[in-house]
């Protein structure tokens, strides 16, 4: 079983079991409402129904929860958002959607920033699917990119081959910032 942060270990009976926070808060709002309404239930029919009816909706409940139900936002001590981890286990700084600008296409995806690289996922469904991974000791120089020469809303990255890489995202100035922060 794959643990992640969203992973809490409790107690069953004597076993112990790892679960994750959408089966248990489906578990808990399914057998919350589930006791609630056989209880008031039994109050207007008689118990056989009231069992049935109230074990139908906890299923039903639970079941709701479970799908529909979106886990917290990781937050650090201050209170701010925490991207998290990536697959391989390389802590996040900084996250973002964003576009590559690649074989003069675009193509949309997620930027990821941690202590040792730029990292670019394309998503799942783009037709040009790829990934790019810049070690943060290749990047010479950090600096705007105008799309179309006009709005500045880019980063090109020059690495220490003459390579030049470019990304569109939100919040430039930050991205900027955090990977000049890197020597």
């Amino acid at each position: 079983m794959k643990v992640t942060e969203n992973t809490r270990v409790v107690f069953v009976g004597p076993y112990l079991c790892r679960m994750n926070e959408r089966v248990k808060r489906s578990l808990v709002g399914g057998v919350a409402f589930g006791a609630a309404f056989t209880l008031f239930l039994l109050t207007k029919v008689p118990a056989d129904k009231a069992l049935l009816l109230g074990f139908t909706s906890a299923v039903l409940i639970g079941g709701t929860v479970y799908f529909f139900y979106l886990p917290p936002k990781r937050r650090d001590e201050q209170g701010r958002r925490t991207p998290g981890v990536l697959e391989n286990g390389d802590k996040i700084l900084m996250q973002e959607g964003a576009s590559h600008l690649w074989k003069g296409d675009t193509v949309g995806g997620t930027l990821y920033l941690t202590g040792e690289y730029v990292l670019f996922q394309a998503h799942s469904y783009s037709l040009r699917k790829h990934q790019i991974q810049v070690p943060l000791n290749e990047i010479m120089e950090v600096d705007e990119d105008a799309l179309l020469g006009v709005h500045k809303t880019g980063i090109k990255l020059t690495l220490d081959n003459g390579q030049i890489i470019k990304f569109q995202v939100k919040s430039r100035d930050r991205w900027i910032e955090r990977i000049s922060e890197y020597p």
